[in-house]
C-alpha cells in the first residue's frame, strides 16, 4: 500500500544512495514531498486536514 505516487519515492531511494547522512536525507526528504502526500499520510480523515 502507498500513499505517493513512485516519482518522489524513487527520489527518495536515489538519496539513500548518494551517501548523504541521515540529517541530509531527512533535509531532502521534506523538500520532495508535497503537502497533499504528507497530508494523506497524517489525516485518515482529508476534511480535517484541510
Amino acid at each position: 500500500m502507498t500513499i505517493a505516487n513512485r516519482d518522489p519515492f524513487n527520489k527518495i531511494l536515489k538519496l539513500q544512495k548518494d551517501g548523504l547522512s541521515i540529517g541530509e536525507v531527512y533535509d531532502k526528504v521534506w523538500e520532495i514531498v508535497d503537502v497533499e502526500t504528507v497530508d494523506l499520510l497524517l489525516f485518515e480523515n482529508q476534511e480535517i486536514a484541510k
